[in-house]
């Protein structure tokens, strides 16, 4: 089949990259908004404003065209692009200060083992006990980096790639796994900064 992909370069922020893109795409595959049978969507965790948009852009195209929507975590596109095909890896994104967003992923089923959620130091040794790979970024805090060290962890930088995200959205509409558009939301680790300040104002009037 023919796969294409297109990297949006971020420019000044007041510019809408993402549509152009999208209309390039579809143009050089020769096919029209008409002709979607599924949008697939990477839903964090992430930046505030980069899920946003990429979450709302989905919704649109879902909901404009009836395709069927997918919703992936991206911990599990991170997961697959790693190319391991047995053994636990552990996703860590959005870190910030000194705790990160762990997510388990089996990398046989593509599934998520337990919750994801945000982890210090301390949970490490016992959270990551049986894993067999972390990813993390250059943001990793050190102790939590350190501590994945000494239990022989390998650490490699996560790569979000955009067929993986697309095959795991097949397999998850094949298996009947669709999202509605008006109940597709994004993952935060953190409250966003505005709503942080906001809630910060409200509590000292």
């Amino acid at each position: 089949r023919l796969l294409k992909d297109r990297i949006v370069f971020i420019g000044s922020g007041i510019d809408d990259q993402l549509m152009p893109a999208l209309d390039t795409l579809a143009r050089d595959a020769n096919c029209q908004p008409s002709d979607l049978s599924l949008v697939g969507v990477s839903t964090g965790p992430g930046g505030f404003t980069g899920l946003r948009i990429a979450v709302a852009t989905a919704q649109m195209l879902a909901e404009a065209t009836g395709c069927a929507l997918v919703d992936v975590p991206t911990a599990m596109v991170c997961a697959k692009a790693a190319g391991l095909d047995a053994g636990t890896i552990a996703v860590t994104l959005a870190s910030k200060g000194t705790s990160t967003w762990c997510t388990l992923v089996d990398a046989a089923t593509m599934q998520i083992k337990g919750t994801p959620g945000l982890i210090e130091a301390s949970h490490v040794p016992e959270l990551l006990k049986d894993a067999v790979l972390l990813l993390g970024d250059e943001h990793l805090p050190g102790p939590i980096t350190h501590a994945a060290e000494a239990l022989g962890l390998d650490i490699w930088t996560p790569e979000w790639c955009p067929r993986a995200c697309l095959e795991l959205a097949e397999a998850e509409c094949a298996a009947g796994r669709r999202a509605l558009p008006e109940d597709l939301l994004p993952t935060y680790p953190r409250a966003p900064e505005a709503v942080a300040l906001f809630d910060a104002r409200q509590k000292r009037s």
